[in-house]
């Protein structure tokens, strides 16, 4: 279970109905409590939030925590990105001839690394060679090594791009 604003010292409330154990908060709480309803929104656990709230005024750690969050939150997204993409790849093979995971999927996580690349309409699938060649054209003059191993991808898409 989740410790309440009020077990943590977060926001206590001004007053607490004994009956009803309905909490009462001041007007000079609702500041207080629109920050900890941001800082929420924005993905923060109650913990963190009462961590940020002390450093609150000094801009320099406000930014280190939300850029941290933000890293999080695109972490997140990729991981979401994977899935969406696997759920729909399913969606589109079950479509296509019904037959459902006959087929080993792997994903891989590569280290970060430098790309080049070029993007141009080919008349065909089979001109793709003209790409490579101007790829090599391009990453001559600069020295451009290959990393090993060296990972060649082209992309066919068949919509309006």
């Amino acid at each position: 279970m989740t410790a309440s604003y009020n077990e943590i010292g977060l926001l206590v409330p001004a007053t607490i109905d004994a009956f009803t154990g309905y909490r009462y908060y001041s007007e000079a709480q609702l500041p207080l409590a629109e920050r900890i309803r941001v800082l929420r929104n924005m993905g923060f656990g109650l913990a963190v939030i009462q961590e940020i709230l002390e450093k609150f005024d000094d801009a320099y750690e406000m930014e280190k925590f939300l850029q941290i969050k933000r890293r999080e939150l695109e972490e997140e997204e990729n991981v979401m990105r994977q899935r969406i993409l696997l759920l729909d790849n399913a969606i589109n093979w079950l479509r296509k001839d019904g037959n459902f995971m006959d087929y080993t999927v792997s994903l891989k996580t590569l280290p970060e690394r430098y790309v080049a690349s070029i993007r141009q309409i080919i008349p065909s699938y089979d001109s793709e060679g003209m790409l490579w060649g101007m790829l090599g054209e391009e990453g001559g003059p600069q020295d451009i090594q290959a990393d090993n191993p060296c990972y060649g991808m082209a992309i066919f898409p068949d919509g309006g791009l």
